[in-house]
Protein backbone atom coordinates (compact mmCIF):
# COMPACT_ATOMS: atom_id res chain seq x y z
CA UNK A 1 0.00 0.00 0.00
CA UNK A 2 1.41 3.09 -0.96
CA UNK A 3 2.24 6.24 0.97
CA UNK A 4 -0.39 9.27 0.85
CA UNK A 5 1.47 12.20 0.31
CA UNK A 6 0.12 15.13 1.36
CA UNK A 7 0.62 18.78 0.83
CA UNK A 8 0.13 22.20 2.75
CA UNK A 9 -3.10 21.62 5.19
CA UNK A 10 -2.84 17.60 4.77
CA UNK A 11 -4.46 17.09 1.94
CA UNK A 12 -3.41 14.85 -0.95
CA UNK A 13 -1.00 16.04 -3.08
CA UNK A 14 -0.94 15.34 -7.07
CA UNK A 15 1.14 12.25 -6.32
CA UNK A 16 0.84 8.63 -7.02
CA UNK A 17 -0.04 5.57 -5.53
CA UNK A 18 0.07 1.73 -6.52
CA UNK A 19 -1.94 1.91 -9.73
CA UNK A 20 -3.08 -1.76 -9.28
CA UNK A 21 -6.05 -3.91 -9.81
CA UNK A 22 -6.69 -6.06 -7.11
CA UNK A 23 -4.99 -9.28 -7.26
CA UNK A 24 -7.29 -11.41 -10.14
CA UNK A 25 -6.66 -15.32 -10.73
CA UNK A 26 -6.41 -14.42 -14.60
CA UNK A 27 -3.76 -11.60 -14.16
CA UNK A 28 -0.07 -13.04 -14.84
CA UNK A 29 1.16 -10.46 -11.92
CA UNK A 30 -1.66 -11.78 -9.82
CA UNK A 31 1.27 -12.94 -7.04
CA UNK A 32 2.59 -9.95 -7.14
CA UNK A 33 0.40 -7.59 -6.73
CA UNK A 34 -0.81 -9.46 -4.07
CA UNK A 35 2.86 -8.75 -2.24
CA UNK A 36 2.87 -5.19 -2.60
CA UNK A 37 -0.76 -4.82 -1.74
CA UNK A 38 0.39 -6.82 1.30
CA UNK A 39 3.69 -4.34 1.60
CA UNK A 40 5.65 -7.42 0.74
CA UNK A 41 8.09 -5.36 -1.80
CA UNK A 42 11.19 -7.69 -1.35
CA UNK A 43 9.25 -10.29 -2.45
CA UNK A 44 7.83 -7.98 -4.92
CA UNK A 45 10.67 -7.08 -6.21
CA UNK A 46 12.08 -10.74 -6.41
CA UNK A 47 8.98 -11.40 -8.99
CA UNK A 48 8.79 -8.50 -10.89
CA UNK A 49 12.78 -8.94 -11.66
CA UNK A 50 11.97 -12.60 -12.94
CA UNK A 51 9.34 -11.36 -14.89
CA UNK A 52 10.66 -8.76 -16.60
CA UNK A 53 14.10 -11.03 -17.42
CA UNK A 54 11.41 -12.79 -19.61
CA UNK A 55 8.97 -9.98 -20.62
CA UNK A 56 11.36 -7.41 -20.72
CA UNK A 57 8.88 -5.01 -23.12
CA UNK A 58 6.28 -4.80 -19.85
CA UNK A 59 6.30 -1.25 -19.36
CA UNK A 60 3.39 -2.35 -16.37
CA UNK A 61 5.99 -4.00 -14.87
CA UNK A 62 8.79 -1.79 -14.93
CA UNK A 63 6.21 0.81 -13.32
CA UNK A 64 5.59 -1.96 -10.69
CA UNK A 65 8.90 -2.40 -10.22
CA UNK A 66 10.00 1.56 -10.05
CA UNK A 67 6.68 1.51 -6.97
CA UNK A 68 7.85 -1.40 -4.87
CA UNK A 69 11.50 0.67 -5.12
CA UNK A 70 10.22 3.46 -3.94
CA UNK A 71 7.71 2.15 -1.48
CA UNK A 72 10.41 0.42 0.11
CA UNK A 73 12.68 3.62 0.89
CA UNK A 74 8.99 5.52 1.78
CA UNK A 75 8.53 2.57 4.54
CA UNK A 76 12.29 2.66 5.48
CA UNK A 77 11.90 6.54 6.34
CA UNK A 78 8.56 6.25 8.04
CA UNK A 79 6.61 7.90 5.30
CA UNK A 80 3.76 5.96 5.39
CA UNK A 81 2.62 8.05 8.58
CA UNK A 82 0.10 10.82 7.36
CA UNK A 83 1.66 13.11 10.23
CA UNK A 84 4.64 13.22 7.63
CA UNK A 85 2.73 15.05 5.24
CA UNK A 86 1.38 17.78 7.59
CA UNK A 87 2.26 21.62 7.36
CA UNK A 88 5.60 20.46 9.71
CA UNK A 89 6.15 17.02 9.06
CA UNK A 90 9.34 15.41 7.62
CA UNK A 91 8.79 15.65 3.89
CA UNK A 92 8.23 19.92 4.28
CA UNK A 93 11.82 19.63 6.14
CA UNK A 94 15.46 19.52 4.00
CA UNK A 95 16.99 15.58 3.59
CA UNK A 96 19.04 15.08 6.69
CA UNK A 97 20.34 12.25 5.40
CA UNK A 98 21.79 10.60 1.99
CA UNK A 99 19.64 8.00 -0.04
CA UNK A 100 20.94 4.59 0.21
CA UNK A 101 23.92 3.82 -2.18
CA UNK A 102 21.99 2.34 -5.40
CA UNK A 103 18.27 3.02 -4.62
CA UNK A 104 18.48 6.46 -7.08
CA UNK A 105 20.28 4.43 -9.88
CA UNK A 106 17.56 1.16 -9.53
CA UNK A 107 14.71 3.91 -9.48
CA UNK A 108 15.42 5.82 -12.15
CA UNK A 109 17.04 2.71 -14.08
CA UNK A 110 12.96 1.27 -13.89
CA UNK A 111 11.93 4.86 -14.49
CA UNK A 112 13.86 5.40 -17.52
CA UNK A 113 13.09 1.72 -19.26
CA UNK A 114 9.34 2.19 -18.44
CA UNK A 115 9.32 6.47 -20.04
CA UNK A 116 10.88 4.80 -23.11
CA UNK A 117 8.93 1.98 -23.85
CA UNK A 118 5.63 4.02 -23.51
CA UNK A 119 6.76 7.17 -25.50
CA UNK A 120 7.80 4.38 -27.98
CA UNK A 121 4.85 3.40 -28.22
CA UNK A 122 3.39 6.78 -28.43
CA UNK A 123 5.20 7.20 -31.28
CA UNK A 124 3.96 4.44 -33.28
CA UNK A 125 0.36 5.64 -32.42
CA UNK A 126 -0.68 8.86 -30.68
CA UNK A 127 -4.09 7.52 -29.26
CA UNK A 128 -2.87 4.02 -27.54
CA UNK A 129 -4.82 4.93 -24.22
CA UNK A 130 -2.95 1.88 -22.77
CA UNK A 131 0.43 3.90 -23.27
CA UNK A 132 -0.56 7.16 -22.22
CA UNK A 133 -2.13 5.40 -18.75
CA UNK A 134 1.09 4.28 -18.10
CA UNK A 135 3.18 6.37 -18.78
CA UNK A 136 1.02 8.90 -16.87
CA UNK A 137 1.61 6.47 -14.13
CA UNK A 138 5.55 7.00 -15.29
CA UNK A 139 5.31 10.38 -14.14
CA UNK A 140 3.28 10.21 -10.92
CA UNK A 141 5.90 7.58 -9.79
CA UNK A 142 8.26 10.61 -10.32
CA UNK A 143 6.17 13.06 -8.55
CA UNK A 144 5.92 10.84 -5.91
CA UNK A 145 9.97 10.49 -5.75
CA UNK A 146 10.61 13.95 -5.85
CA UNK A 147 8.17 15.42 -3.57
CA UNK A 148 8.28 12.96 -0.68
CA UNK A 149 12.20 11.83 -1.07
CA UNK A 150 13.98 14.45 -2.72
CA UNK A 151 11.41 17.45 -1.18
CA UNK A 152 11.69 19.06 -4.47
CA UNK A 153 8.42 20.70 -4.82
CA UNK A 154 8.12 22.56 -8.18
CA UNK A 155 9.92 19.33 -9.66
CA UNK A 156 7.28 17.43 -8.01
CA UNK A 157 4.55 20.47 -9.53
CA UNK A 158 6.53 19.99 -13.17
CA UNK A 159 5.97 15.64 -13.13
CA UNK A 160 2.75 15.85 -11.44
CA UNK A 161 1.06 18.41 -14.64
CA UNK A 162 2.36 16.31 -16.85
CA UNK A 163 0.34 13.04 -15.12
CA UNK A 164 -2.29 15.04 -14.77
CA UNK A 165 -2.54 15.83 -18.45
CA UNK A 166 -1.80 12.48 -19.75
CA UNK A 167 -5.07 11.57 -17.76
CA UNK A 168 -6.75 14.39 -19.08
CA UNK A 169 -5.88 12.96 -22.68
CA UNK A 170 -6.98 9.28 -21.37
CA UNK A 171 -10.76 10.85 -20.90
CA UNK A 172 -10.62 12.63 -24.18
CA UNK A 173 -9.52 8.85 -26.21
CA UNK A 174 -12.04 7.45 -23.79
CA UNK A 175 -14.64 9.42 -20.93
CA UNK A 176 -15.76 6.37 -19.85
CA UNK A 177 -12.46 5.49 -18.63
CA UNK A 178 -12.92 5.69 -15.31
CA UNK A 179 -9.05 4.98 -14.15
CA UNK A 180 -8.10 8.43 -15.57
CA UNK A 181 -10.46 10.33 -12.06
CA UNK A 182 -7.73 9.00 -9.70
CA UNK A 183 -4.98 11.47 -10.63
CA UNK A 184 -7.40 14.63 -11.99
CA UNK A 185 -9.44 13.63 -8.53
CA UNK A 186 -6.97 14.51 -6.18
CA UNK A 187 -5.82 17.02 -8.36
CA UNK A 188 -9.33 18.52 -7.95
CA UNK A 189 -9.93 18.11 -4.49
CA UNK A 190 -6.21 19.31 -3.25
CA UNK A 191 -5.90 22.26 -5.10
CA UNK A 192 -9.50 23.05 -4.59
CA UNK A 193 -8.16 23.08 -0.76
CA UNK A 194 -4.82 24.66 -0.62
CA UNK A 195 -3.51 27.70 0.72
CA UNK A 196 -4.12 30.85 -2.19
CA UNK A 197 -0.64 31.45 -2.74
CA UNK A 198 -0.23 27.85 -4.23
CA UNK A 199 -2.94 28.17 -6.28
CA UNK A 200 -1.60 30.74 -8.12
CA UNK A 201 1.32 28.57 -8.98
CA UNK A 202 -1.01 25.59 -9.98
CA UNK A 203 -3.06 28.27 -11.98
CA UNK A 204 -0.12 29.47 -14.04
CA UNK A 205 0.55 25.52 -15.03
CA UNK A 206 -3.16 25.50 -15.70
CA UNK A 207 -4.56 23.22 -13.54
CA UNK A 208 -7.64 24.62 -10.77
CA UNK A 209 -9.23 22.76 -8.05
CA UNK A 210 -12.74 21.78 -6.70
CA UNK A 211 -12.81 19.99 -3.62
CA UNK A 212 -16.12 18.75 -4.17
CA UNK A 213 -15.90 17.41 -7.90
CA UNK A 214 -12.55 15.74 -7.35
CA UNK A 215 -14.08 13.54 -4.16
CA UNK A 216 -16.81 12.44 -6.64
CA UNK A 217 -14.16 11.75 -9.16
CA UNK A 218 -12.57 9.21 -6.67
CA UNK A 219 -15.39 7.61 -5.56
CA UNK A 220 -16.00 6.84 -9.22
CA UNK A 221 -12.28 5.52 -9.93
CA UNK A 222 -12.70 3.78 -6.27
CA UNK A 223 -15.64 2.21 -7.82
CA UNK A 224 -15.69 1.60 -11.58
CA UNK A 225 -10.99 1.85 -11.74
CA UNK A 226 -10.08 -0.99 -13.46
CA UNK A 227 -6.13 -0.35 -12.20
CA UNK A 228 -6.95 2.47 -9.62
CA UNK A 229 -10.32 0.85 -7.79
CA UNK A 230 -8.19 0.16 -4.84
CA UNK A 231 -6.12 3.08 -4.96
CA UNK A 232 -8.99 5.54 -4.92
CA UNK A 233 -10.00 4.01 -1.48
CA UNK A 234 -6.97 5.01 0.22
CA UNK A 235 -6.86 8.41 -1.16
CA UNK A 236 -10.27 9.07 -0.04
CA UNK A 237 -9.51 7.72 3.56
CA UNK A 238 -7.01 10.42 3.57
CA UNK A 239 -9.69 12.76 2.33
CA UNK A 240 -12.02 11.59 4.94
CA UNK A 241 -10.41 11.74 7.66
CA UNK A 242 -9.29 15.43 6.91
CA UNK A 243 -13.14 16.03 6.24
CA UNK A 244 -13.26 14.16 9.89
CA UNK A 245 -15.86 11.76 7.92
CA UNK A 246 -14.35 9.01 10.63
CA UNK A 247 -17.06 6.42 9.89
CA UNK A 248 -16.24 6.55 6.26
CA UNK A 249 -12.78 6.11 6.29
CA UNK A 250 -13.14 3.14 8.70
CA UNK A 251 -15.58 1.47 6.29
CA UNK A 252 -13.21 1.69 3.11
CA UNK A 253 -9.98 0.60 5.80
CA UNK A 254 -11.96 -2.28 6.87
CA UNK A 255 -12.75 -3.13 3.40
CA UNK A 256 -8.72 -2.67 2.65
CA UNK A 257 -8.19 -4.89 5.68
CA UNK A 258 -10.25 -7.99 4.55
CA UNK A 259 -8.88 -7.42 0.92
CA UNK A 260 -4.64 -7.76 2.32
CA UNK A 261 -4.78 -8.83 5.36
CA UNK A 262 -1.19 -9.24 5.60
CA UNK A 263 -0.81 -5.42 5.11
CA UNK A 264 0.21 -3.81 8.84
CA UNK A 265 -0.49 -0.40 7.93
CA UNK A 266 -4.47 -1.15 7.96
CA UNK A 267 -4.62 -1.78 11.18
CA UNK A 268 -2.44 1.35 12.30
CA UNK A 269 -4.01 3.84 10.44
CA UNK A 270 -7.28 2.40 11.86
CA UNK A 271 -5.68 3.04 15.27
CA UNK A 272 -5.11 6.65 13.59
CA UNK A 273 -8.84 6.73 13.32
CA UNK A 274 -9.65 5.77 17.02
CA UNK A 275 -7.10 8.22 18.55
CA UNK A 276 -8.80 11.10 16.64
CA UNK A 277 -12.13 10.40 17.41
CA UNK A 278 -10.81 9.86 21.18
CA UNK A 279 -11.36 6.32 21.38
CA UNK A 280 -7.43 5.13 22.53
CA UNK A 281 -9.12 1.94 24.30
CA UNK A 282 -10.09 1.22 20.52
CA UNK A 283 -7.04 1.94 19.01
CA UNK A 284 -4.92 0.21 22.43
CA UNK A 285 -6.72 -3.26 21.29
CA UNK A 286 -5.79 -1.87 17.09
CA UNK A 287 -2.04 -1.99 18.10
CA UNK A 288 -1.94 -4.96 20.64
CA UNK A 289 -3.82 -7.02 17.81
CA UNK A 290 -0.53 -5.58 15.50
CA UNK A 291 1.71 -5.79 17.99
CA UNK A 292 1.07 -9.58 18.08
CA UNK A 293 0.47 -10.87 14.72
CA UNK A 294 3.30 -8.88 12.90
CA UNK A 295 6.02 -8.29 15.32
CA UNK A 296 5.62 -11.24 17.66
CA UNK A 297 3.91 -12.98 14.82
CA UNK A 298 6.57 -12.50 12.07
CA UNK A 299 9.59 -12.28 14.36
CA UNK A 300 12.54 -10.83 12.81
CA UNK A 301 10.83 -10.79 9.52
CA UNK A 302 12.59 -7.71 7.38
CA UNK A 303 9.63 -6.63 5.55
CA UNK A 304 7.78 -5.94 9.35
CA UNK A 305 8.77 -1.99 11.24
CA UNK A 306 8.64 -3.66 14.53
CA UNK A 307 10.07 -0.64 16.18
CA UNK A 308 7.36 1.43 14.72
CA UNK A 309 4.91 -0.96 15.43
CA UNK A 310 6.14 -1.19 19.38
CA UNK A 311 6.51 2.60 19.42
CA UNK A 312 2.97 3.66 18.58
CA UNK A 313 1.52 0.81 21.11
CA UNK A 314 3.52 2.15 23.86
CA UNK A 315 2.42 5.69 23.12
CA UNK A 316 -1.27 4.62 23.56
CA UNK A 317 -1.14 2.67 26.38
CA UNK A 318 1.24 6.02 27.50
CA UNK A 319 -1.92 8.01 27.39
CA UNK A 320 -4.46 5.72 28.76
CA UNK A 321 -1.94 5.58 31.79
CA UNK A 322 -0.91 2.14 31.56
CA UNK A 323 2.62 2.53 32.14
CA UNK A 324 4.59 -0.46 32.80
CA UNK A 325 2.80 -1.74 29.60
CA UNK A 326 4.19 1.25 28.07
CA UNK A 327 7.56 0.48 28.84
CA UNK A 328 7.48 -3.16 28.30
CA UNK A 329 6.57 -1.70 24.37
CA UNK A 330 9.33 0.82 24.38
CA UNK A 331 11.88 -1.24 25.37
CA UNK A 332 11.09 -4.05 23.37
CA UNK A 333 11.50 -1.52 20.28
CA UNK A 334 14.99 0.24 21.89
CA UNK A 335 16.45 -3.35 21.45
CA UNK A 336 15.96 -4.33 18.06
CA UNK A 337 19.34 -4.42 16.37
CA UNK A 338 17.46 -2.80 13.75
CA UNK A 339 18.82 0.58 14.73
CA UNK A 340 15.78 2.66 13.04
CA UNK A 341 14.73 6.52 13.48
CA UNK A 342 11.84 4.38 15.75
CA UNK A 343 14.79 2.71 18.09
CA UNK A 344 15.69 5.91 19.22
CA UNK A 345 12.49 7.31 19.72
CA UNK A 346 11.41 4.23 21.89
CA UNK A 347 14.71 4.85 24.20
CA UNK A 348 13.61 8.54 24.33
CA UNK A 349 9.99 7.87 25.10
CA UNK A 350 11.16 5.06 27.72
CA UNK A 351 13.96 7.71 29.36
CA UNK A 352 10.92 10.48 29.66
CA UNK A 353 8.77 8.08 31.26
CA UNK A 354 10.96 6.38 33.83
CA UNK A 355 11.96 9.88 34.47
CA UNK A 356 8.17 10.82 35.07
CA UNK A 357 8.36 7.86 37.51
CA UNK A 358 11.13 9.03 39.49
CA UNK A 359 13.23 6.03 37.86
CA UNK A 360 16.02 7.76 37.41
CA UNK A 361 18.93 5.55 36.96
CA UNK A 362 17.30 4.04 34.26
CA UNK A 363 16.37 7.28 32.59
CA UNK A 364 20.27 8.81 32.78
CA UNK A 365 21.04 5.35 31.69
CA UNK A 366 18.65 5.16 28.08
CA UNK A 367 19.20 9.56 27.78
CA UNK A 368 23.02 8.75 27.45
CA UNK A 369 21.98 5.65 25.21
CA UNK A 370 20.39 7.73 22.83
CA UNK A 371 22.42 10.79 22.78
CA UNK A 372 25.70 8.93 22.17
CA UNK A 373 23.98 6.39 19.46
CA UNK A 374 22.57 9.49 17.57
CA UNK A 375 24.09 12.67 18.58
CA UNK A 376 23.46 15.13 15.45
CA UNK A 377 19.37 14.63 15.49
CA UNK A 378 16.74 16.11 16.99
CA UNK A 379 16.57 12.78 19.55
CA UNK A 380 20.09 12.82 20.38
CA UNK A 381 20.00 16.70 21.23
CA UNK A 382 16.75 16.08 23.23
CA UNK A 383 18.02 13.56 25.16
CA UNK A 384 21.14 15.07 26.10
CA UNK A 385 18.96 18.41 27.37
CA UNK A 386 16.86 15.32 29.64
CA UNK A 387 20.38 14.23 31.26
CA UNK A 388 21.56 17.91 31.79
CA UNK A 389 18.11 18.65 33.60
CA UNK A 390 18.60 15.55 35.69
CA UNK A 391 22.03 15.40 37.10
Amino acid sequence: MAALSLTAGAVPAVTPFLFNLPAEESDPLASVLNAMYNAEYAKAESALRSWLGEHPSDFRAWNYLAETILDQEMLRESLFSGGAYLNTGEVFHQRRRPLPAGFEKNLNAALDQATKLETDRLKENPEDAEAVYWLGVTHSVRTEYEFALLRSYFAALREGKLAYRLNQKLLKLDPHDADAYLVIGIADYAIGALPWYVKIMTAVAGIHGNPKRGIEELRRASQDGHYTRVDAKIVLVAIYEREKKYSEACSLLEELERLFPENFLVPMELARVDKAEGDWRAAVRLYDGAVEKFVRGEKGSPRIPAAMILYRAGQAHEHLNDYETALQLYEEAGSLPDKSRAVYQSELAAADLNRRLNRLPEARKQYQQVAQAVPNTDLGRAARRALSAIH
